[in-house]
């Protein structure tokens, strides 16, 4: 295989890390809001957290990393799809792992203080995991990332 090649197996491949992540991250977020229980949210909201970190933002990395180089391996112009798919990737990256990840981080930290206080259900607490905001942020980066795949595989004006 090219250079090339790999560049886009890699690509490819870190694009579907991410989707995977992001996917999973999305069912915890809508599972814990079915929930009052503390142990099941501090669960959900923990390992949403731990996805964030180990799978999303990692392959996010690697989308860009991967991308970018073959933009310039590929001698691709900065044509409108390209500028787009940037800034839709910086605006995912950041409601995703800026104000999303940290909701789930928060939900987490707090359910595990009232399992520790011996709290087992919370309705606070889960009327705070299924923050209207956040649904609608999280729809948002599922449209935004079908977006960004929709670019990158359609090109459109190249």
């Amino acid at each position: 295989m090219s250079k090339y090649q790999w560049l886009l197996f890699l690509h490819i491949v870190s694009v579907l890390f991410l989707v995977g992540g992001a996917a999973t991250s999305t069912a915890l977020g809508i599972a814990s809001t079915k929930s009052s229980s503390t142990k099941v949210l501090a669960a959900f909201a923990g390992l949403s957290a731990k996805v964030e970190h180990f799978v999303t933002i990692p392959a996010a990395l690697g989308t860009i990393v991967f991308g970018t180089w073959l933009v310039r391996d590929g001698n691709w112009a900065l044509k409108g799809w390209l500028i787009a798919s940037y800034v839709l990737f910086v605006i995912a990256l950041g409601v995703g792992g800026g104000v999303l990840g940290r909701h789930s981080q928060q939900v987490a930290r707090k359910a595990r203080e009232l399992v520790g206080q011996g709290v087992n259900d919370s309705e606070e607490l889960q009327r705070e995991a299924a923050a209207p905001l956040m649904q609608v942020l999280g729809i948002a980066v599922i449209v935004i990332i079908i977006s960004f795949i929709y670019l990158m595989i359609g090109k459109p004006g190249a």
